[in-house]
């Protein structure tokens, strides 16, 4: 509410303040901007979509190899009201996704898919830089695909 007022000059979430809108027209809800710790009112620089999430699939260090790995920028401490959910699917289909990694606020990051942990959080000046490798090698699966949900309770 308090993000929302400051941004928008109401903590309603209706109109151009509503979660689900994007204010900037930068093709990011202002939830996500939330989240991240963007200007949701602002397309340039730092707010703009050269800081939006990116995959890769040539990460170099040993744990994330030969993986379809999410990196994403988040301000650290996150946002106590914010869970952070990363997800991999075969599909695209919308019944499809599974769980890698949840974050909730400024708890630390959780690994659900069993096995060894593939998250790396680096933090400095105010941001973290988490990559989120993928449990299955490319090498040894279908096409896969990886995004990141957030949510608010």
């Amino acid at each position: 509410e308090n993000w929302r007022l400051s941004n928008f000059g109401t903590s309603s979430t209706t109109g151009t303040a509503a979660d689900t809108f994007d204010a900037d027209f930068d093709g990011v809800a202002n939830l996500m901007e939330y989240a991240l710790g963007r200007s949701p009112t602002s397309q340039a620089g730092s707010d703009g979509a050269n800081s939006l999430p990116l995959y890769t699939t040539s990460a170099t260090d040993p744990l994330l190899t030969g993986r379809l790995v999410l990196i994403i920028d988040i301000p650290s401490p996150a946002p106590q009201d914010v869970t952070y959910i990363v997800e991999v699917s075969d599909t695209l289909g919308t019944m499809s996704w599974s769980t890698l990694a949840t974050k909730t606020g400024t708890g630390a990051w959780s690994w659900h898919a069993g096995g060894t942990s593939r998250v790396l959080e680096t933090t400095s000046a105010g941001r973290s830089s988490v990559q989120v490798g993928d449990s299955s090698l490319m090498s040894a699966s279908s096409p896969r695909f990886i995004r990141l949900r957030v949510e608010t309770p």
